[in-house]
C-alpha cells in the first residue's frame, strides 16, 4: 500500500468514500428499447432495503456480511427507488417515493436485470451459494 492511499483524516476519507458508482443499463436484451442509469446504494439505503424490505443481515465466522432477501416482499422495489437515477451523476433519483406503486407494476425480468445491477455495485452480489444460480 503506498503512502497516497492512506486517509488520516474523515474529510480525505469521505471524499472517496461517498463518491457511489452508476452504470447504463441497457434493456435491449429484453427486446426493450433504451436503458436507463443506476447507482449503487448508500450504507443507509442498503439498510432501509434489507431491514424495511423484510429481509436480514447476518455475520458470518469469517466477519462476511451474508444479506438474505429471500423473504423479502419490498426490498425489490426499495432498491429501484433508490437506485434508478437520471442520469450518470447518480444525483438524482428518477423515482422519489420509496414506495411508489408503480415500482410494483414493472416486469419481473427488467426488475431483475435492474436490481441485479445495483446489487453489483453497492457490493451485494450474487456471490453468495444460496442465491448463485447452475447452467
Amino acid at each position: 500500500m503506498s503512502e497516497n492511499s492512506v486517509y488520516t483524516s474523515k474529510e480525505s476519507f469521505l471524499a472517496i468514500a461517498t463518491a457511489i458508482p452508476t452504470r447504463f443499463v441497457s434493456l435491449e436484451k429484453l427486446g426493450l428499447q433504451g436503458g436507463l442509469w443506476v447507482r449503487g446504494l448508500t450504507t443507509a439505503q442498503r439498510r432501509a432495503v434489507v431491514t424495511n424490505g423484510g429481509g436480514s443481515i447476518t455475520i458470518n465466522k469469517n466477519g462476511d456480511q451474508i444479506i438474505d432477501l429471500s423473504s423479502s416482499k419490498e426490498a425489490d422495489q426499495l432498491m429501484m427507488a433508490f437506485g434508478i437515477v437520471t442520469d450518470e451523476s447518480g444525483d438524482n433519483r428518477m423515482f422519489k417515493n420509496s414506495k411508489d406503486p408503480e415500482l410494483s407494476k414493472v416486469r419481473a425480468d427488467v426488475t431483475d436485470l435492474i436490481t441485479k445491477n445495483i446489487r453489483e455495485l453497492s457490493g451485494m452480489g450474487d456471490d453468495d451459494p444460496k442465491e448463485s444460480k447452475s447452467d
